[in-house]
């Protein structure tokens, strides 16, 4: 019926993760207290690997080289609307980290360089 994990397995597994990203979150320090999701992602897959649950047979059976399957581009209304809000996040995000890290550094960010700027390399990064 379309389960690709079973249920038990998949709470163990989620669960697991969850709690390594919490961990590392809070307990770490260092490079490593930049870098909880990772850690929890890196955690469930090695928990779902001793598992049993990852197959790497299409792994081994790819080729080595190929060329992707190409194809023309379509453009959809609704689609098209349902990223808007995915890229209006990215820049109010980015107008609260300036104007947080102008109040850390005591600095205005937001007229020097200026926003625009700063909106513009975020975007081009």
């Amino acid at each position: 019926s379309g389960v690709l994990v079973a249920y038990d397995k998949a709470i163990i597994v989620s669960m697991f993760a969850l709690l390594v990203t919490l961990l590392m979150a809070v307990f770490s320090k260092g490079i490593f207290r930049l870098i909880p999701i990772l850690s929890g992602v890196v955690a469930g897959y090695g928990l779902a690997f001793v598992m049993g649950l990852v197959d790497l047979s299409p792994v081994t059976q790819a080729a080595w080289i190929s060329m992707p399957a190409f194809t023309a581009p379509e453009f959809h209304w609704q689609a098209i609307l349902f990223m808007i809000p995915v890229a209006i996040a990215p820049a109010i995000e980015h107008l609260g980290d300036m104007v947080a890290i102008s109040q850390v550094t005591g600095k205005n960010y937001l007229k020097k360089p200026g926003l625009h700027r700063t909106l513009l390399g975020d975007g081009l990064a």
